[in-house]
């Protein structure tokens, strides 16, 4: 199995390829059809739709590029979705998340014949018990 540093290294020089012949295609694009590297960048990229001035020249270029596609409406840029608030568990959320827990183990781990999981799960019921009259202390 190839490890996870050889992996990483191929990942990268992958990637540092497939970006640089991105560049030179973008370059070669630029080049052929005379307008600047960033206008071929953007339309290849879909950020923005192409000026006159380059439509053009791609299609002088590119006469296998139809004139009708130039006539579809740009796809507009999908707006990101807002995050979702992740306001922090009041300290009562978090114990009752907590009893929920201790008590779900509990209950598995009693029908255990084990010796160390019955251990436990004595263990278990007596930090549940202290987290119950903890509650109903500060509560």
């Amino acid at each position: 199995m190839a490890s996870t540093k050889r992996i990483r290294k191929a990942k990268k020089s992958l990637g540092g390829y497939l970006l640089t012949r991105v560049a030179d295609t973008q370059a070669e694009v630029a080049a052929k059809i005379g307008v600047s590297k960033p206008a071929v960048s953007q339309f290849i990229g879909g950020t923005s739709p192409p000026s006159a001035e380059t439509k053009e020249a791609i299609e002088a270029a590119y006469p296998s590029v139809p004139a009708s596609s130039w006539d579809e409406p740009w796809p507009e840029t999908p707006a990101a979705e807002p995050r979702k608030s992740t306001k922090p568990k009041s300290l009562d959320e978090l114990h009752e998340d907590l009893v929920q827990t201790l008590q779900g183990d509990l209950e598995r781990l009693q029908g255990d014949t084990n010796l160390a999981d019955a251990k436990r799960a004595e263990r278990l019921t007596k930090l549940a018990n202290a987290l119950i009259q903890l509650r109903k202390v500060s509560g």
